[in-house]
């Protein structure tokens, strides 16, 4: 495995950084498309991310323990028609999301923290973190027309927080799937999750550099 603490602090200076948002996704895309997906995300390093207004209204929704459902649907744009569309499904999908019932509490401050593998440095920033009289929560979010959330993927991504997120003692750990309206839990198998993350990784960081070093060569 890939240990993180096999960097030099220049090293760590030097990595490309990729958030676990990113991580999920090139994860999810097919095999043939990982290039495609590489490219685009050097490409939209300048731009506002999409999804951005769903992600932090989403956070707004639980500054109480009973989440304000009317904060969510005045997140929905009305100008953008395609945008409109896309926006009324992840709105929906999370409402369907919450009447499952597993997320609970206010909003706390949130955790995050970087872990550094030999090639690259993984972002850990779950959007929320709830508290309530059951414990603490930490959820990420995976928001995305086209890549469905697995529960390979999200255990791989529920084990990496579980490790650096120890010391603070969250109770559990969710993905949520919010197109889909999908909850993910913790549904270990015996795999080694840890050591598919750091696999993945080296894997970004192969496809990336494969490709730079073609675009300087061209």
């Amino acid at each position: 495995m890939k240990n993180k603490n096999n960097v030099t602090e220049l090293t760590r200076h030097a990595q490309k950084k990729v958030t676990l948002t990113t991580y999920a996704s090139f994860v999810l895309t097919p095999a043939k498309r990982k290039l495609s997906f590489i490219r685009s995300c050097r490409a939209e390093i300048k731009y506002q991310p999409y999804w951005a207004d769903i992600r932090n209204g989403i956070a707004r929704v639980h500054n109480s323990e009973t989440p304000n459902i009317k904060e969510l649907t005045m997140l929905i744009p009305c100008q953008n028609k395609y945008k409109k569309i896309n926006y009324q499904t992840a709105v929906r999908g999370y409402i369907t999301a919450l009447s499952a019932g597993s997320i609970v509490g206010k909003k706390e401050k949130r955790y995050k923290t970087n872990v550094h593998y030999d090639s690259l440095t993984l972002r850990l920033n779950p959007e929320l973190h709830l508290s309530s009289e059951d414990g603490n929560l930490v959820i990420k979010l995976h928001i995305s027309k086209n890549l469905r959330m697995t529960q390979n993927v999200a255990n791989q991504m529920i084990a990496i927080m579980d490790q650096e997120f120890a010391t603070l003692k969250p109770t559990k750990y969710l993905i949520v799937d919010v197109n889909a309206g999908a909850v993910f839990g913790k549904v270990f198998t015996g795999q080694d999750y840890l050591e598919e993350v750091a696999l993945n990784c080296q894997r970004y960081s192969d496809f990336d550099q494969s490709d730079q070093n073609q675009e300087l060569a061209a």
